[in-house]
């Protein structure tokens, strides 16, 4: 339970090792550092694309071989520096500047640092296949989705739409096949509505079509997200599973546990009726 405790902590990046670059903590010599303070995740949110480019920048212009990236690092590199074309000039500048107060710190606090903040990394960009901490539960995304539709202006219409018909309990395939229907006529409905419609009568006949099947899609699409919101809460376990693992437990942890094994030696005094005291006082008077 303690090791358990320790990856949890280390997973969240608290605990970093010294030697090693994988947020896991092993049951062996290994050393490991708590993480300073400003790296810790409950003091702030999720970084910004642009600090991590300006991370791997300045990983790159240091050319030291324990600073060197990954292959998953060049990678990412590559596609921020695409996706910051107009901004790489700025980022550049930013790393030369980390750099350069870098260089006035000792060689051991240099390394320090170094350390933590890839370990900072490692926890909000972790490694392909590792475990993204991270990221949010798809209950509380769905919830905080429902928030925001309840306060979006066209949520009182789409209620109106879902009460006046009635639910639809069938599987989520058929709902997705009705709403691809749906989505496909007003496809073609928007499509009709090109340049290639010449006449008044074909111009507005497929936008009276495409504003009810946006009605009818709408509708499909939120009977399938009660639909799918009922699956997840859906137990997917196997009773008999789960009493094994129950039965396991128990039997692991009876010696233990003052509820399922009796206190030994026992006590005479709660097991035995209390006249037998009476009559055994009698008999020695």
């Amino acid at each position: 339970e303690a090791l358990h405790l320790a990856n949890l902590m280390s997973s969240c990046g608290y605990i970093l090792p010294i030697e090693d670059h994988v947020l896991t903590v092993k049951n062996d010599g290994t050393f490991y550092r708590f993480q300073t303070p400003y790296f810790w995740p409950s003091n702030h949110g999720e970084p910004d694309n642009i600090d991590y480019a300006v991370y791997l920048c300045k990983r790159t212009m240091q050319n030291k071989t324990r600073l060197e990236l990954a292959d998953y690092e060049a990678e990412n590199l590559a596609r921020l520096q695409k996706l910051f074309a107009r901004k790489w000039e700025l980022i550049y500048m930013q790393a030369e500047a980390q750099i350069k107060v870098d260089k006035k710190r000792d060689k051991v606090e240099r390394n320090v640092l170094d350390s933590q903040e890839r370990a900072f990394w490692d926890v909000y960009r972790p490694a392909p296949g590792c475990v993204n901490m991270s990221e949010q539960d798809i209950k509380k995304l769905m919830r905080r989705k429902a928030a925001f539709l309840s306060s979006h202006p066209l949520s009182a219409t789409i209620r109106k739409w879902s009460a006046a018909s009635a639910p639809n309990t069938g599987p989520a395939s058929a709902l997705a096949a009705a709403a691809n229907k749906n989505f496909i006529t007003m496809t073609v409905g928007l499509l009709s509505t090109g340049p290639t419609a010449t006449t008044n009568q074909a111009h507005n006949r497929p936008t009276t079509l495409r504003e009810c099947d946006e009605a009818a899609l709408i509708d499909q699409l939120c009977h399938e997200i009660e639909f799918l919101k009922r699956r997840i809460d859906r137990r997917c376990l196997r009773t008999s599973k789960v009493c094994e693992n129950y039965v396991s437990y128990f039997e692991q942890y009876a010696e233990f546990d003052p509820f399922i094994t009796s206190c030994e030696p026992s006590n005479p005094c709660k097991r035995m009726y209390y006249y037998y005291f009476f009559f055994l006082i009698l008999k020695f008077q």
